[in-house]
């Protein structure tokens, strides 16, 4: 039996992936989990226990979760990733109320680009949507600033539709071309922070970039940091819209709106995790058990996202271009 630790948190992603590797090296007909301590799981722990639970059905063996507690129990049941994975006998507890200081938290799995643009466009109207709880007096009283807390939806969409992107197109090089992802999000009340996680089973920054010429080594290491230069890209195309599909900046972008937003974005993939990528702060770190596919984390304070957020950061790399950002 699997033990699922109290808490799983991103920062400890060595061991989430080590948990994820342990539930894919078990080939028992029922792969046993025991999450008696579980409290709390981020986003990407979510995403990649989901990945590793439906890996195992495509292999005809079943997940199964024990001992969750029922308040833990009722917030992950909402997730399409793990629901179906809940095989134990059901134990709600009456009258639950949700921590508003954790909403929403969404998760799914993607396997098209057409479900991507759909979970993009849902998940950032939604988390948009969202007022938390020390707000609603602005509501109430039709306070106009409260515009401000809608800007956060076409940057988290640029955001979620690239990232989904880079996993589905990207990620399908060298016979991947079955590969999935996982996202989850999740907004914490506490700290004003927005947290995002995907995960796909691709082929990995290294074999997707190998032969680009900015490659300084052939390692996970480099392509993990090349990835997030601006205008690098496994392969590049033109629109039909008079835009440049595939420019190379989703994750440049993506960084860089992290940055702005006060946050922080880290990305791992075979045995190399690289937080802050091609900036002052950037520190290469082992991922050991390595992951096949990719790992992006991130967070961003959700009030330093402004509407022009988005535009002043492609403004950077195309100062004397008018296109369009094509999302998807």
């Amino acid at each position: 039996m699997i033990s699922l630790p109290q808490v799983m948190l991103g920062e400890d992603l060595p061991a989430l992936v080590g948990i994820a590797t342990a539930i894919l090296d078990d080939y028992e007909c029922t792969v046993e989990c025991n999450a008696e301590q579980l409290i709390t799981a981020e986003p990407v722990a979510l995403c990649l226990l989901a990945a590793s639970f439906w890996q195992l059905e495509r292999r005809g063996q079943h997940a199964l979760i024990q001992g969750l507690r029922p308040e833990v129990r009722q917030n992950l049941e909402q997730l399409d990733v793990l629901a179906d994975w809940f095989r134990e006998q059901r134990e709600r507890a009456p009258d639950l109320s949700r921590d508003d200081s954790h909403s929403p938290l969404r998760a799914c799995r993607v396997a098209t680009l057409s479900q991507a643009e759909q979970v993009a466009n849902a998940l950032s109207h939604e988390i948009a949507a969202f007022v938390p709880g020390d707000d609603f007096h602005a509501l109430i009283q039709e306070d106009p600033t409260l515009v401000r807390y809608r800007a956060v939806e076409q940057p988290l969409y640029y955001v979620i539709a690239e990232l989904l992107d880079n996993a589905l197109n990207h990620g399908k090089v060298g016979g991947f071309i079955h590969a999935r992802a996982w996202i989850a999000a999740q907004y914490y009340r506490r700290g004003d922070l927005l947290r995002v996680a995907i995960v796909d089973d691709g082929c990995g920054f290294l074999r997707s970039l190998a032969s680009h010429s900015k490659l300084a080594t052939r390692s996970h290491e480099s392509a993990v940091s090349l990835a997030f230069r601006p205008f690098v890209s496994s392969h590049k195309d033109v629109g039909v819209f008079d835009d440049s599909v595939h420019q190379g900046l989703g994750l440049t972008v993506c960084r860089d709106l992290c940055l702005l937003a006060e946050g922080h974005i880290s990305a791992a993939s075979g045995t190399a995790w690289v937080t802050s990528p091609t900036t002052p702060l950037e520190a290469v770190k082992p991922l050991t058990p390595g992951h096949q596919g990719v790992i992006v984390m991130m967070d961003l304070h959700r009030r330093a996202i402004t509407s022009e957020s988005l535009a002043e950061i492609l403004r950077r790399y195309r100062p004397d271009e008018n296109l369009p950002a094509r999302l998807i």
